[in-house]
């Protein structure tokens, strides 16, 4: 059986195939999944209900706050039958060429679960919110922070376990990469929508991780097929 952390980045949004969607948006900086990037994330959870559940007692979902990652979320946790945790520490970087000079808003749990019945409210968020804006060095530090206390918090002193975290585009990267020994197995240097990074350990205390899916996404119909304008 063993542990596994799987880091999956969420479907297709609206706005990289409709951009005037932001421009009647109430909120433009936090785009709903297209049909496509609905489709994209049923067709993970199926393959992780066959591919994973088997191997590994899935622990837990956890996702960034955002529509997107939280409709990916439920489309998986539906195939799994388990409830989604919302952990803001799972969050876009908060890049100003992406959301401008202000941060960008996002729902609580509460609110979201009014939308989406696999949300709990039951879970305590690492934080509230990730600071803004953030330096690449800044979203590194706080991705690994997260990832860290997920894992004290899911898997440690449990003999085996798996745990997922939806996520954004950089976030994989960055998340993957904590667990890896430095100068070892590079992530993928572009993690298309759906796509999953599933890492298991690679020592005894757990100290550092491998790689046994790079930016999988073999289990899509219709994967993407050339990299996106922006990668959140």
């Amino acid at each position: 059986m063993g542990k596994h952390v799987l880091v999956i980045r969420h479907g297709e949004r609206i706005d990289f195939v409709d951009p005037d969607w932001k421009r009647t948006a109430k909120n433009p900086h936090d785009p709903p999944l297209t049909e496509l990037g609905l489709q994209q994330a049923d067709e993970t959870g199926q393959f992780l209900l066959t591919d994973l559940k088997p191997r590994a007692h899935v622990r837990a979902i956890y996702t960034s706050p955002f529509t997107r990652t939280v409709q990916t979320a439920c489309q998986i946790a539906a195939h799994l039958d388990l409830p989604v945790f919302v952990e803001p520490g799972l969050s876009e970087w908060m890049f100003e060429e992406y959301f401008g000079a202000s941060p960008p808003n996002f729902r609580t749990a509460e609110q979201l679960a009014l939308e989406f019945r696999a949300v709990s409210t039951e879970y305590t968020p690492i934080m509230e919110r990730p600071a803004f804006p953030e330096t690449p060095a800044d979203a590194w530090d706080r991705c690994k922070g997260v990832m860290r206390t997920l894992l004290a918090r899911t898997l440690t002193g449990e003999p085996d376990g798996a745990m997922i975290c939806v996520t954004h585009g950089g976030p994989t990267e960055f998340l993957t990469g904590s667990l890896l020994k430095p100068g070892g197995e590079a992530v993928a240097k572009w993690v298309t929508f759906c796509s999953i990074m599933e890492c298991v350990p690679d020592d005894e205390k757990e100290e550092f991780w491998k790689i046994v899916k790079n930016a999988y996404h073999e289990h899509l119909t219709n994967p993407e097929v050339t990299e996106s304008q922006r990668y959140n």
